[in-house]
């Protein structure tokens, strides 16, 4: 039974803990980080599922036989990936925030680059113009000072 009481001791302070930012945030007048963090939020959001279409297009592709679109589709799977830790981090307005938009930058300049070579495709248009947008305010919020 004290094992028991243990657990739901963990679990309630997870809970406290996880809740704690928020808390904070919702208290306080929202800062320029806040902003910021909220727009890489948003952007990473819909980055993702730029990405996340535009690797079901290419995957289509390399299904029907064009192998040249494979290392595109890997790219938009895995860039989608570093989109949704940023779009939760940033979302969070954790201090690891920085660390997730350095990473999902550098993945969206990649992904962008890769997408904008097939962009007779909409999908791939739209990934593109996702990624250069995620990729530009990642690096707007690298530049603002760290929350203390």
């Amino acid at each position: 039974m004290k094992s028991l009481y243990s657990l739901w001791a963990l679990v309630a302070l997870a809970v406290a803990v996880a809740g704690a930012p928020a808390a904070r945030a919702a208290d306080a007048p929202p800062t320029a980080r806040d902003k910021q963090c909220d727009l890489t939020a948003k952007a990473a959001t819909e980055c993702q599922a730029a990405c996340e279409k535009a690797f079901r297009h290419c995957a289509g592709l390399v299904a029907a036989g064009k192998s040249d679109h494979a290392r595109t589709a890997a790219l938009c799977l895995h860039c989608s990936e570093f989109c949704a830790l940023t779009a939760k981090v940033a979302g969070r307005r954790c201090e690891l925030t920085l660390f997730a938009c350095e990473a999902c930058a550098k993945a969206c300049d990649l992904c962008g680059t890769e997408c904008a070579k097939y962009s007779d495709a909409p999908e791939m248009k739209a990934c593109a113009e996702e990624c250069k947008t995620c990729a530009a305010l990642c690096r707007e919020g690298l530049k603002q000072p760290a929350q203390k």
